[in-house]
């Protein structure tokens, strides 16, 4: 994909951050095997998520690669209705993305999305 590509994901990108959304960091291992589901907890995250960070598509920044999509399915499996652990909502999650810098070549912030910890806690400072 070049600069001049009207496409700003990968579908490799692409299924990266659907699976690893479904499946958490075990999904990493299955990004390459068909998703056969689509529930509507994925469709509404990652359409507001892309919808969010299409700037940052658009420029071609690290946002839009494979390795930080997955990072950011496994961030948002937190945001899942069946997700284990700590769980956020949708609405927190895209405000933990809205700290995160993601216009430089590596996005940094992105700590609290990855760890459940890290990210609640995040959440809850964000509430106040």
């Amino acid at each position: 994909m070049g600069k001049s590509d009207p496409e700003v994901i990968t579908q490799s990108g692409l299924r990266a951050l659907v699976v690893t959304t479904v499946l958490s960091r075990s999904g990493i291992q299955m990004t390459s095997a068909s998703v056969d589901e689509a529930w509507d907890a994925v469709v509404e995250l990652l359409s507001s998520v892309i919808s969010d960070l299409f700037p940052y598509f658009a420029a071609r920044t690290a946002a839009s690669s494979p390795a930080v999509l997955a990072e950011l399915g496994v961030a948002g499996h937190q945001a899942m209705p069946w997700a284990d652990g700590d769980k956020i909502n949708v609405d927190k999650f895209r405000q933990l993305l809205a700290n995160v810098n993601w216009s430089g070549r590596l996005p940094t912030g992105m700590e609290s999305l990855t760890r459940p910890r890290a990210a609640t806690t995040a959440s809850a400072s964000l509430a106040a």
